[in-house]
């Protein structure tokens, strides 16, 4: 028995079931993101002033896929507070002296590779902080051995632990792993090699370097100009017969596109932040990270490394990367969780360029730069996250389901070993039964579900073998009672419950809530 995903979601919210069961497990993932803001906010402060991080932390907030994360026990938040903590350790630690540095930079190191305790791909961010490393490296930085130590040393304890309990979910993925792992080599050998070069004299031609930051503010702008146009000129696609493909036809058939399965619509991920965010908020960032990666680069041509540097080549690293490829299926709003490094970094671009335009206005004597300024901002960002967001207040995660779990588990009896025999069951029910109920939970596979005498045989010699051993079988079907008719067995209905939940998006923002629920039916199979 392995997690499906990584140790840290099961870890963390398994505290909270030990200390006053799932009830406040549910609170946790909202708690996790609240510190996740305040880091948030701590940024926009630091980079742009205080009242500006207030305005980061609360824009942040509003938006849609932060607010569905957060009521959802998820790993993104637990990746995402580590993360953004530790370049927050690393970015305070550029530029200092003194013991302090060291023990930010071992903790900046210790968090950002231990976000791989939450999520495989957190591989990524480790790999963009190594460049970064190595020219910290290269320039004789005193923080960068501590925080190269601590990056390593939680990063393998991470992969250790994936390998050790989660090897079949880390197999399941290889075919995105294995690129990872390949692209981790080269990162990993062009870093030692460049930082060799230059502690042998090798430098660039001073006519080439003077022109880099320009050039890099250029190829900024030109990047973001080709992500948005992608849907003109390309249709990313997957194999068709992926499970995940699979799913994509049938939400198309729904809705009434063109069945193509094998679609991602990972050329629309730009769209995807505009649909919170807005095009203008979108506009003012791409400009302001051209404009903040000219300065970074101008100021590494003259020997000096900006404090902020780290932020930006993690988070632009992350955000081009995942733009290119989401790795997702296009379920909106679950696939928009992707989006929880973007956005928050296209706040703070937002905000740090108007806390510049504040300034100069203010600088050349317009008192009422400031505010004029802070509203447009509010505005500009505030106005479409609102408006995604505001057609899902008040709306709950499946709200009865506590309930529900607590009615089947009263329902069997201490010797009752269950079989799902159903789509629902067999992938909803599981954990629920073994880890809530305590009881055996076994599943029937797609192939025999769909063939009604293969069923029947699987549930009659089950039942043998339980009774054999002191047990009775109980078939648990969660699409409808007709699976359990089927056997010639009468269900008997557990629960059924509706609730609202945000409606399945394929092509464009979801607004508006469909009707969700819960069934479960139960039948007792005699042993004979």
């Amino acid at each position: 028995m392995q997690p499906q995903f990584l140790l840290a979601p099961a870890v963390v919210y398994g505290y909270g079931v030990w200390v006053g069961g799932p009830p406040v497990a549910q609170w946790l993932p909202a708690v996790v993101m609240a510190l996740v803001l305040l880091v948030v906010g701590l940024f926009a402060a630091h980079l742009a002033g205080p009242w500006w991080g207030v305005a980061a932390t609360g824009l942040t907030a509003v938006l849609f896929p932060v607010l569905n994360v957060a009521h959802g026990t998820y790993s993104e938040q637990l990746a995402l507070l580590t993360l953004t903590g530790g370049l927050l350790a690393v970015t305070l630690a550029v530029g200092r002296v003194g013991r302090p540095v060291e023990r930010l930079a071992v903790l900046g190191g210790v968090l950002v590779g231990g976000t791989g305790l939450a999520r495989v791909d957190a591989l990524r961010e480790v790999l963009l902080l190594v460049p970064f490393l190595a020219v910290g490296a290269a320039l004789g930085h005193r923080w960068v051995r501590p925080a190269a130590l601590g990056l390593v040393a939680s990063s393998v304890v991470a992969w250790a632990l994936a390998l050790g309990l989660s090897y079949r979910y880390l197999g399941d993925i290889h075919a995105s792993l294995l690129p990872l792992a390949a692209i981790a080599v080269v990162v990993l050998a062009g870093s030692v090699a460049g930082l060799r070069l230059w502690r042998r004299g090798r430098r660039l031609p001073a006519g080439l370097t003077s022109r880099l930051p320009g050039a890099v503010a250029v190829l900024t702008l030109a990047v973001g100009v080709g992500l948005w146009t992608r849907p003109w000129w390309m249709t990313v696609r997957q194999d068709p017969t992926d499970p995940g493909a699979v799913y994509v036809a049938g939400m198309q058939r729904r809705q009434g596109l063109p069945v193509d399965g094998g679609r991602t619509y990972a050329e629309h991920t730009v769209d995807w932040l505009s649909w919170y965010v807005g095009w203008v908020a979108l506009v003012v960032a791409l400009l302001a990270l051209a404009a903040v990666l000219r300065q970074a680069f101008r100021a590494l041509t003259e020997g000096r490394l900006a404090p902020w540097a780290p932020v930006l080549v993690v988070a632009a690293g992350s955000t081009v990367l995942t733009l290119l490829r989401p790795g997702i299926t296009p379920d909106h709003p679950w696939a928009d969780r992707r989006l929880l490094i973007m956005l928050p970094f296209v706040v703070v671009l937002v905000v740090v360029a108007a806390a510049w335009a504040a300034r100069r206005l203010t600088a050349s004597g317009r008192r009422w730069g400031t505010p004029l300024v802070a509203v447009l901002t509010v505005l500009a960002v505030g106005v479409p996250a609102v408006l995604a967001t505001w057609p899902f207040r008040g709306v709950g995660v499946e709200r009865g389901s506590l309930a529900a779990a607590r009615d089947v588990c009263a329902v069997l009896g201490p010797d009752d070993v269950v079989l799902g025999i159903d789509g629902r069951a067999s992938s909803e029910w599981p954990q629920t039964v073994r880890g809530m109920c305590g009881r055996p939970f076994f599943v029937a596979t797609t192939p025999v579900r769909k063939d009604p005498h293969r069923l029947a045989a699987l549930v009659a010699e089950l039942a043998r073998g339980a009774a054999s051993s002191g047990h009775r079988l109980v078939v648990l079907a969660a699409d409808g009672p007709e699976a359990i008719e089927g056997l010639g067995l009468t269900p008997r209905s557990v629960v059924d419950i509706r609730f609202p939940e945000e409606e399945h998006a394929l092509d464009r923002p979801p607004r508006r809530t469909d009707l969700g629920g819960v069934r479960v039916s139960v039948a007792e199979v005699p042993a004979g």
